[in-house]
């Protein structure tokens, strides 16, 4: 379960004293000890090289004093920071009038009464500037755990609406349904439900949906993930535009496409659409990216931190972020930089790649945006602004990359995406010495399907089968279409012999599937291949031997798995 407030606030504060008792009087020596070596240097010195190292000091004390509660410190460093950008007033060459002014700078920094306080703090005396006395962070909305798993969908519709009746023929066994049609009874029910997605028939007062501010609130109350769906005859503009205002994620036009509602509503409960959101934090700032991954957690995301390069690329390997939270200013090369080297791998395109950093100058921030940052933020950060930022790139993210990997028909990853995330899981099970299985699954006689009840319902047969996989695996397991009637599963940690019974279970459920189409009702069954991940083993070598065990399976009779030997 999340943290309460009370504790999140108190783990806050602690690494803010932390920050102030121990890593900041060794920034503020860093930056005394690189300012001074500028004003011993002799008038008329290419001074690069020492400015360089003060710029790097001096802007990493900007960024963390000003979000641990020092404002006047980070204001002061600032100034260092745009005094020695060799770009800046007075460039790379040292004389008396610039030594004067980083003069005054650090004479002002060190009788600031933020450092002569904190100093009294970490020598263990009381102040009234202790950082932990602030005032309390405000805080963004967090997401909670709902640990039973009890997926729910309230229908807000009359008890006799064709969408009631689609959705329980549909969705009775897996999820908990409830209907009303009364607006007082609708928010409560919502709420002690923790219902995860409404589905709504869309009424019209003159342009608005009736009893629009129910659906609004109930957004603004959870603090969980909610979808609403809409379902509407009126398909103009003022209807749509009414959805949309009154908080809905979907629009459904009645009578509706039994497909693409079945996919509506998988998509709202697909671990990959609900699962937390995946953020790499890059900062060579120990307590300052403390701070920011558990503002992140405690919204109900998922945070992994690099300090620099060589870790950024082997994070990118097996975290996957679906945003990159980076400082401009990186050791051993800059911001921008690395972000190139992130943007130019074909896995990582489109990857928002949110840049943090001191500089306020609206040429400085154009010129951040213009070599690939989705957006800029400014040290020192503020939480709710921080969190919304990185939730709106991240589901615009998601939404893209969805529409770029999955199969439109069964809402499954695409086959390159599938052999993408097979070479992944393969580069994971080598390093970690884990077993993997990968699966190939073919329904049996399928193009008779087609041929007899015709090409809709085969594509019903395939949902069906898709939707079945979906809920029989885990968030991890990559499942996939490979094309056609042809599917591919990645057992991630599991041996062949386990794959082999966990796919007999779900070849005879799935046999004891009825369809129905105008001519009869009728069954089907699918035959797999079982490859197991062997040392030295490549991508092409497993896809091919699951391949080969497939056509055993096939020649062999149908309806059966069969392991690769």
């Amino acid at each position: 379960m999340s943290q309460s407030k009370a504790e999140f606030l108190a783990k806050l504060e602690a690494i803010k004293t932390e920050y102030a008792t121990q890593s900041l009087p060794v920034q503020l020596a860093e930056v005394t000890t690189a300012t001074e070596v500028i004003l011993q240097l002799e008038e008329g010195t290419n001074a690069v090289s020492e400015l360089a190292v003060m710029h790097a000091a001096a802007h990493k004390l900007t960024g963390s004093s000003g979000t641990f509660g020092f404002p006047e410190i980070s204001a002061i460093t600032r100034e260092l920071t745009t005094i020695s950008n060799v770009e800046g007033p007075i460039g790379a060459t040292i004389d008396a009038s610039s030594q004067a002014q980083i003069q005054d700078m650090l004479d002002r920094l060190k009788n600031s009464p933020e450092v002569t306080n904190n100093q009294q703090l970490a020598e263990g005396t009381e102040t009234k500037s202790n950082p932990a006395s602030e005032p309390e962070t405000a805080l963004p909305a967090t997401l909670s755990d709902n640990s039973d798993d009890d997926r729910v969908i309230v229908l807000f519709c009359e008890a006799s609406s064709p969408t009631l009746a689609f959705i329980t023929e549909h969705y009775s066994e897996e999820f908990r349904i409830i209907q009303t049609s009364n607006p007082s009874d609708f928010f409560p029910i919502a709420i002690e439900n923790q219902t995860q997605v409404i589905v709504a028939d869309l009424k019209l007062v003159g342009d608005e949906v009736e009893s629009e501010g129910i659906f609004q609130d109930i957004k603004s109350e959870a603090n969980w993930s909610v979808s609403v769906i809409f379902v509407s005859e009126q398909v103009d503009i003022v209807a749509r535009l009414a959805a949309v205002r009154a908080a809905g994620d979907a629009f459904i036009v009645s009578p509706f496409d039994e497909g693409e509602f079945l996919d509506t509503i998988d998509r709202c409960f697909d671990s990959e659409t609900t699962a937390p959101f995946r953020v790499l934090i890059v900062d060579n700032d120990q307590e300052f990216t403390r701070y920011v991954s558990d503002i992140l957690n405690q919204s109900g995301m998922v945070c992994e931190i690099a300090t620099n390069a060589s870790q950024t690329l082997d994070a990118l390997s097996y975290f996957v972020p679906e945003s990159v939270l980076m400082d401009i200013s990186m050791p051993g090369c800059h911001g921008q930089e690395l972000a190139s080297v992130i943007l130019q791998q074909e896995a990582f395109v489109g990857t928002p790649i949110i840049f943090l950093s001191i500089e306020r100058r609206r040429e400085g921030r154009l010129d951040i945006l213009r070599r690939g940052a989705y957006n800029f933020m400014s040290k020192p950060v503020d939480p709710e602004m921080l969190v919304g930022v990185i939730r709106e790139h991240a589901l615009r993210f998601r939404a893209l990359r969805a529409r770029m990997v999955k199969d439109s028909l069964t809402g499954l990853i695409n086959n390159s995406m599938t052999k993408r995330l097979l070479e992944r899981e393969i580069d994971n099970a080598r390093r970690n010495k884990l077993p993997l299985s990968f699966v190939i699954l073919d329904l049996d006689h399928f193009k008779q399907v087609n041929d007899t009840h015709g090409h809709s319902i085969g594509d019903q047969v395939l949902r069906s089968l898709s939707r079945l996989l979906k809920q029989r695996f885990r968030s991890n397991d990559v499942v996939g279409r490979l094309g056609g009637e042809e599917f591919g599963v990645v057992l991630a940690g599991t041996s062949s012999e386990v794959a082999l019974s966990i796919f007999n279970d779900i070849r005879e459920e799935f046999s004891g599937i009825e369809f129905t189409s105008p001519i009869s009702t009728f069954t089907c069954t699918f035959s797999a291949g079982v490859a197991e991940f062997g040392e030295g083993q490549t991508t092409a070598g497993i896809f091919d031997a699951a391949d080969k065990a497939l056509y055993s399976a096939k020649n062999s009779g149908r309806n059966q798995i069969c392991i690769e030997s």
